[in-house]
């Protein structure tokens, strides 16, 4: 009874990471013991026992193409104990054939028959990382900050000029939402939301909007804020890229304008 319990819901765990697009990989806590299609597809191998031939961890199977790089050991933890305690802040690079592909990391730690599974899901953000890429070079030596939110784990990035247009150092500002939130003109919060909202429920790919932003010295900053929404198979937003560039030298001479029209007016004379 207990065995064909255990048969059962071993096959309920197999049947459940087939069905999931992304690729997939369980391990002990040291070595792999299996892997969904997709994640066999992605390598080019027809059968998971292959696959654990050539290769015990996942980790093997990792590039350190930068910085951001998950490699097998990160100081004294392993990358698995690593990720539990720090939850999608690395990156996974792997190569499928020549063509370099950037993973998000996700780790379940499971309890299975009195001892622990760790479930890792490998979401390709290759297009995405290329878009920002692309952000990156488009603006390079420009006066522009680029931002990026991803909202399926609430984890924001603030680019160093960012953070300069406000008269900050790259350290001084956490990359996190309330930076941005706490820094925004209180009567132009509501409308930079509703702009974004109005775009995401209308399912458009980009939003604009201008708002004020407190700058360090207790002035305000006026940016042109322009961003690309990017959804899931399902229409759900995941992830946003835009840039803020510093227009308030245009605001002022748009407001000197105004005044000199008005004071012209004979109406106002």
């Amino acid at each position: 009874m207990i065995e064909r319990r255990k048969n059962q819901e071993e096959k309920y765990l197999s049947t459940l990471i087939e069905a999931i697009p992304n690729l997939i990989a369980i391990s002990d806590g040291k070595n792999m013991i299996s892997a969904n299609k997709s994640l066999l597809d992605f390598l080019g191998f027809n059968s998971t026992e292959k696959f654990l031939q050539k290769y015990n961890g996942l980790c093997d199977l990792f590039v350190a193409a930068n910085e951001d790089a998950l490699l097998r050991q990160i100081g004294e933890q392993t990358w698995i104990e690593y990720l539990l305690e720090h939850p999608n802040k690395k990156l996974a690079y792997m190569y499928k054939g020549r063509d370099l592909h950037i993973f998000n990391i996700k780790i379940a730690k499971l309890e299975w028959d009195d001892s622990f599974l760790y479930v890792i899901t490998l979401d390709d953000i290759t297009e995405l990382e290329l878009h920002k890429q692309r952000y990156s070079q488009a603006i390079k030596g420009s006066h522009i900050g680029i931002w990026e939110w991803d909202l399926q784990n609430d984890n924001v990035f603030l680019s160093a000029h960012w953070k300069k247009m406000l008269g900050y150092e790259d350290h001084e500002l956490k990359n996190e939402f309330a930076t941005w939130k706490e820094r925004v003109h209180p009567e132009d919060l509501e409308q930079a939301m509703q702009s974004i909202q109005n775009s995401i429920d209308n399912k458009m790919n980009f939003f604009h909007n201008t708002h004020r932003l407190r700058h360090k010295n207790g002035g305000w900053v006026w940016v042109d804020d322009r961003g690309e929404i990017f959804y899931d198979d399902h229409g759900k937003p995941i992830r946003m890229i835009g840039t803020h560039m510093d227009i308030t030298k245009l605001k002022e001479s748009e407001e000197k304008n105004l005044l000199k029209g008005t004071s012209n007016n004979p109406r106002h004379s």
